[in-house]
């Protein structure tokens, strides 16, 4: 697939889902894709991902409403991985930065090198869409824009509506490890630079959030996306870390979000092997008012633990992606 998250959000009776997909810019205007450090990807290829995709929707999802993705390569990609699925019973538009506000040099949706953006799938039988933006200002420029240490693709908010009523989906994505020294080296003590850059990411979101709940108090609203970091503060983060950052603090008079991880069973708190450890990348996280009306949670395990092998197999959705899709159901 491609390098991308999908946090499948909000289906009466199905719900949320996170997976990822594979993308990565090319700089070829006449090759689809191509992946960090691998050959650019063929017609044939890309045709193979794309089908896998689109039996991970259907067959393995089974059509969400809405799907909030991160680092998808464009808004071409993911308008082929929508019309794949609405050939095969789905009923979807996709949104992006790009393509309902343009873009330009001084925001272009995306400061990450590798183009990558974010964006929504959301099914047109169920949701409307009544508006797109990027988070901005300057918190969000020194975190995540041209003045980041390490840029990466804007936080995106959708505002859809379902029976009148509004509901904000923030889409993350928080800087990954790529750029740290590895884990397992002579070197100590260890430097994880993006962590860091991930809180300052962190910190700016929830700034974000802060304002929109002081104006609308009480209001529905998802977080969604791929965190890159651990749901729990390691031994050198202090009290904090990316992931309880985003969910708020109730000393600080933060609305506390929600997190799926914490009420997922011990054994299934995975949706990526990494060197041989099992993560937990992607999260979603819903407001308090959504609680009562959540009927279910799970992590749909059809990618992380096979081989990749199955990547070039067009008949399975089976490792259609390197993570697992995290799935609520309201």
């Amino acid at each position: 697939m491609f390098e991308t998250t999908i946090d499948e959000l909000v289906e009466p009776g199905e719900g949320i889902k996170t997976g990822e997909l594979l993308s990565n810019r090319s700089g070829n205007p006449g090759t689809p894709v191509a992946r960090v450090n691998d050959p650019v990807v063929t017609p044939a290829v890309y045709a193979t991902e794309i089908t896998k995709m689109r039996k991970a929707i259907v067959e393995e999802l089974l059509l969400p409403s809405i799907l909030c993705v991160q680092n998808v390569e464009n808004t071409g990609v993911l308008s082929d991985i929508a019309a794949s699925v609405n050939a095969n019973g789905g009923k979807y538009k996709i949104a992006t930065a790009r393509n309902y506000m343009g873009f330009s040099v001084d925001k272009p949706g995306s400061w990450d090198a590798r183009g990558v953006i974010n964006g929504f799938m959301y099914d047109t039988t169920f949701f409307s869409l009544d508006s797109i933006k990027l988070i901005s200002g300057p918190s969000i420029d020194s975190a995540f824009g041209k003045f980041s240490p390490m840029p990466a693709a804007d936080p995106l908010v959708g505002i859809l509506k379902i029976a009148g009523i509004q509901l904000p989906v923030v889409n993350v994505s928080l800087i990954d490890k790529s750029n740290d020294i590895p884990f397992l080296t002579t070197g100590w003590p260890f430097n994880e630079q993006s962590k860091q850059i991930r809180k300052m990411q962190a910190h700016a979101v929830r700034s974000w959030i802060d304002a929109k709940l002081a104006s609308t108090p009480g209001a529905p609203m998802i977080i969604a996306g791929e965190f890159n970091d651990y749901p729990f503060a390691e031994p050198l983060d202090a009290a904090d870390c990316p992931v309880s950052i985003v969910k708020g603090n109730a000393g600080k008079g933060e609305t506390v979000f929600y997190n799926l991880y914490d009420f997922l069973p011990a054994d299934s708190r995975y949706s990526c092997i990494v060197n041989g450890r099992a993560q937990m990348t992607e999260q979603l996280m819903i407001a308090p008012v959504l609680a009562p009306i959540v009927h279910g949670i799970d992590v749909l395990h059809f990618n992380a633990g096979f081989e990749d092998s199955f990547s070039a197999d067009s008949s399975t959705a089976v490792r259609s992606s390197g993570h697992d899709p995290v799935e609520i159901r309201f």
